[in-house]
């Protein structure tokens, strides 16, 4: 077999039946070989960056790996934005590239692990073609266990080089929680939770993939305490009559007024950053103790008082049979604010302000939230509009939930909605982005359109850079020089290949529910905003 041909072959054997990217000099015939010879599916972006991002909201879909693969040079820097995002969220993908014919005049060299260097990805190559299928297995095992991205070069010269046929396949890494815990681990624990008076339990995205809800759901019930959640573990505590909601900066009225009642935050699972914590000023005084099994999260943005190394899952049980074996009585705090937490709806918040043709964007989400499957993944790119989207937009799972602003770049949420779409057409997957990051990359929306991808496109459309808009006008400045006079972005949707909508009032957005049923390809919905209308900003 040919190098390439034994890579693609190992692919396969190793359970990945889908890759993500843009094909050129340095993986053609893989790509040929995968999607022709071994039939396996290829889903080509319009742009490197898209093809990384799609194989990133793969596996933030489904918790395998996502690869990709792109040509050398430009091919892998075009991907550096999409690659730091990944890293940053510490998702497991493997970006395919290789280094170009060792010609001396060849105007597309570049130093692949230089460029790699700064994003915080791995870094692995094929170092011969008798090694590629070993040199594929360390890259994969890499991303499993270090849970980022790992770039894998397969240099051009060596892609013709014989190999021999995938044996012993390995399987991926499996990380084993320990039931158990040290007393004296446990011990600090517990007396920072019998010395608390108003407790407040704290989920994110980790406790959400221990599996903990209902663990940590029975903590609560036993302490009488409220619940509450990081963004990305959003809506773990749907339903529970204790439910806050969001902490932070997207908390709502009165989930605020609880959360700075508290007197100490039992955290599993979240890494306590800025916007959870409304820049300290929800942990200010409070007793903090952290559960986690990555350590490098422990006090990274908040000091913490204590830590448990462990599942959240496991730590919540332990924690609840320890407390009733000794009898403890929890002060049952927040069950007097279960009426009011139970009666509130998003819009008790704001006054709905559309007017002239624009839909205030707040009322939009809510709409939609409303009207849309319950049951769908949801994906958001960067702008003005998250404040809204964050807030309102609602998953069954939070795991079905994802955003691409670990980076703070605009633009990535269509291709990795792609990824996401693709991961599990059962659901439909909504991706919510402003103009800006639309038009960046709206030639994906072709690939979605090319695959048949079923994927619903809402663009919440200010004609501005919003957030640029807001910042101008706070430096006293005319934001006016923010405002873009796109192309119709409805036409720009309907000549990619894309079922459009265009909404200028709110009840015109009811037509999404019935258009949205069984998609066959991308649907495009473009909401009007008006940039002027000041609805908050994140």
């Amino acid at each position: 077999m040919k190098a390439y041909q034994a890579l693609a072959a190992e692919l396969v054997e190793q359970g990945i039946h889908t890759v993500f990217g843009l094909m050129g000099d340095a993986n053609m015939q893989f790509v040929a070989h995968y999607s022709g010879a071994l039939g396996q599916r290829f889903v080509g972006a319009t742009h490197e960056a898209g093809g990384v991002g799609a194989a990133d909201g793969y596996f933030r879909m489904t918790g395998e790996v996502g690869f990709a693969s792109v040509t050398h040079g430009p091919g892998i820097t075009n991907t550096v934005t999409a690659l730091t995002e990944a890293a940053r969220n510490r998702s497991q993908i493997v970006v395919l590239t290789g280094d170009t014919p060792p010609v001396r005049t060849w105007t597309q060299m570049i130093d692949i692990g230089a460029v790699v260097a700064p994003t915080g990805a791995g870094y692995e190559r094929v170092y011969s073609a008798e090694s590629v299928v070993f040199d594929l297995r360390r890259a994969l095992h890499r991303a499993r266990t270090e849970r980022r991205p790992v770039v894998l070069n397969l240099p051009y010269a060596l892609m013709q080089g014989e190999a021999d046929a995938p044996q012993n396949r390995v399987p991926a890494a499996t990380r084993v929680v320990d039931g158990t815990l040290e007393e004296e681990t446990l011990e600090g624990a517990l007396d920072l939770v019998a010395g608390a008076k108003r407790p407040i339990i704290l989920a994110g995205r980790g406790a959400a993939a221990a599996g903990a809800r209902e663990d940590l759901l029975a903590l609560a019930e036993f302490l009488g305490c409220p619940v509450a959640t990081t963004l990305l573990g959003r809506d773990l505590f749907a339903g529970h009559p204790l439910n806050l909601g969001i902490c932070g900066s997207l908390a709502s009225s009165v989930g605020t007024e609880i959360l700075m009642q508290s007197d100490c935050l039992l955290v599993f699972g979240a890494g306590l950053n800025r916007y959870t914590t409304f820049i300290g000023e929800l942990t200010q005084g409070k007793r903090i103790l952290q559960v986690d099994t990555d350590l490098t999260n422990v006090g990274l943005y908040t000091p913490v008082d204590h830590v448990v190394h462990g599942d959240a899952a496991v730590v919540a049980r332990r924690l609840t049979e320890v407390l009733k074996e000794a009898e403890f009585e929890g002060s049952g705090w927040g069950r007097k604010f279960s009426e009011r937490l139970t009666a509130y709806r998003p819009t008790d918040d704001f006054e709905d302000k559309s007017a002239g043709g624009c839909v205030d964007v707040r009322s939009a989400v809510v709409r939609l939230d409303k009207i849309l499957p319950a049951d769908r993944n949801v994906v958001t790119d960067v702008g003005r509009f998250i404040m809204a989207a964050w807030r309102f937009m609602t998953v069954t799972d939070p795991l079905r939930f994802t955003h691409t602003s670990t980076f703070g770049s605009i633009g990535l949420g269509l291709g990795t909605a792609i990824g996401a779409a693709v991961a599990a057409p059962e659901r439909l997957t909504v991706a919510i982005m402003g103009d800006g990051g639309f038009m960046m990359t709206a030639g994906e929306l072709s690939t979605a359109a090319r695959h048949k991808v079923p994927l619903l496109v809402v663009v919440l459309n200010d004609g501005a850079y919003g957030a640029e808009y807001n910042k101008l006008k706070g430096h006293g400045d005319d934001p006016d020089f923010s405002l873009v006079d796109w192309p119709d972005i409805a036409e720009v949707g309907a000549a990619m290949g894309a079922q459009v909508l265009k909404v200028t009032q709110l009840d015109e957005l009811d037509q999404v529910a019935k258009l949205a049923q069984d998609l066959q390809g991308p649907l495009l919905v473009d909401v009007r905003l008006d940039p002027r209308l000041d609805v908050g900003h994140w």
